[in-house]
């Protein structure tokens, strides 16, 4: 994604969907390469062909997000499950009358509620396996439950839009739904590229830009796309700069200097010779430790959302973007195959990378229980963060008189004005049923106030 279109939309609503193909073997290298990778922060990512049940959902977490997911289809391994994960500047509900979980047809479906309008979001899924007459026939009795306007859809669709399908375009356009991707999404050695995954919006004037992103963890490209509903004004969507990072990297060039700088310089054992010693260290901790503020905003890297990310692993995510574009390019219409050993190379290196991202992440929280041995509070901590087991925020909003308001002060003072008036509200609806019926007086009826 360029600076300029970043610069242009960051500031709207957002959303990112890609197959990862099995969370369990690219869940973590999807986070670190097409999630960490970018500056922005997406409003919404989807995710299909997660082979993960919903109860399984806490394993795989982003920073700052809230996960729902769809249980996956019934004694079937492969190719099912979907998953959408929401940023915590929106506030969301889950749809339970529009998610689905068919052999034909997955589907999960939120609502977004502290926008300018609630924006209907769904993911989607179709098993190759299953019938495309049953799917669409499913999905367009779906289409008739779901709100006319501001609805978006997304997901791996698995008919390809390059080519002419008469019954699936009717479906789609009869129900004001236009896709936003036309190029291909889906590629792979021996094969003709497909466009098999889209995002569908009923809103064509919200559309600021959509595409395809080179970063892949699967034969799915991951797409995206920006809508002109404006982010919630907080903030928190302001990512705040850490004082010091104290990364596994740093940690090392931190003790390699205490080697050569300080275990060989010699001190005097007085206070003039001890402050000297004190002096040095300070400076090595400035040094190795302290982040820059101007290099963190320039920076891709997130130092929360996974710190065993190292400089040398995006340096390596970046290298082997270099190997896939060099293999994309060698590819024509009369050899879709490509130059074999470039692919052989970046598929080699691929691999390669994914062993080390796993590796990474084993070894920090292998150190992090090492620290922590002896103290069962802290170890049981640590267990309850990899299982997801974590406190969240919940922000406070609040509808009043049909606005959102997020202030703490208006939504108490909201509550303390709507539970004093619940007896006069009771004793005013009680007199006007009472003098349509009868004569009864007014004041006989009314209940008293406590």
């Amino acid at each position: 994604m360029s600076k300029k279109l970043y610069s242009k939309c960051a500031q709207h609503f957002s959303c990112l969907c890609n197959n990862i193909d099995g969370n369990a073997a690219n869940f973590d290298v999807f986070a670190a390469e097409v999630v960490g990778q970018h500056k922005h922060s997406f409003s919404v990512i989807a995710i299909t062909e997660t082979n993960i049940n919903a109860c399984h959902k806490d394993l795989y977490r982003l920073s700052d997000y809230t996960s729902e997911y769809n249980e996956k289809f019934e004694d079937k391994r492969k190719g099912t499950g979907i998953g959408i994960y929401v940023h915590n500047d929106y506030i969301f509900n889950r749809n339970k009358k529009f998610c689905r979980c068919t052999k034909n047809l997955e589907c999960l479906f939120i609502t977004i509620t502290n926008l300018e309008v609630p924006v209907t979001v769904g993911v989607f899924y179709r098993p190759p396996s299953g019938s495309v007459k049953e799917f669409l026939s499913e999905w367009e009795g779906l289409l008739e439950e779901l709100p006319k306007t501001n609805v978006l859809l997304m997901g791996d669709f698995n008919i390809d839009l390059l080519k002419p399908n008469a019954d699936f375009e009717n479906v789609f356009y009869s129900s004001n739904l236009i896709p936003t991707i036309s190029v291909a999404t889906h590629e792979k050695p021996g094969c003709r590229p497909s466009l098999i995954d889209n995002i569908f919006i009923n809103n064509s004037d919200g559309l600021r830009s959509a595409g395809v992103l080179d970063n892949r963890v699967s034969h799915h490209s991951p797409i995206f796309c920006f809508l002109d509903y404006k982010k919630p004004s907080t903030v928190e969507n302001e990512i705040k700069c850490p004082k010091y990072d104290y990364c596994n990297s740093n940690i090392d060039t931190f003790l390699e200097k205490i080697c050569t700088d300080v275990m060989e310089k010699s001190y005097d054992c007085d206070e003039s010779g001890f402050a000297g010693f004190v002096g040095d260290i300070k400076g090595l901790v400035e040094s190795c430790f302290r982040v820059d503020e101007k290099q963190f905003k320039k920076s891709r890297r997130n130092f929360y959302t996974n710190p065993w990310i190292t400089p040398g692993i995006i340096a390596s995510v970046n290298k082997k973007h270099f190997y896939y574009k060099m293999w994309k390019k060698s590819k024509s219409r009369h050899d879709l195959n490509g130059d074999s050993l470039a692919y052989d190379k970046y598929k080699s290196y691929r691999r390669y990378l994914k062993k080390i991202i796993k590796l990474a992440k084993k070894n920090h929280y292998s150190k992090k229980f090492e620290n922590v041995n002896g103290d069962l509070k802290k170890t049981w901590g640590l267990i309850n963060e990899l299982r997801g087991k974590v406190k969240q925020n919940i922000k406070a909003s609040f509808i009043i008189d049909r606005k959102l308001v997020e202030d703490r002060r208006e939504i108490a003072n909201g509550f303390n004005k709507f539970f004093a008036s619940v007896a006069k509200n009771l004793n005013t609806k009680i007199c006007s049923s009472t003098l349509n019926h009868s004569d009864t007086d007014c004041d006989s009826a009314l209940i008293p106030l406590l």
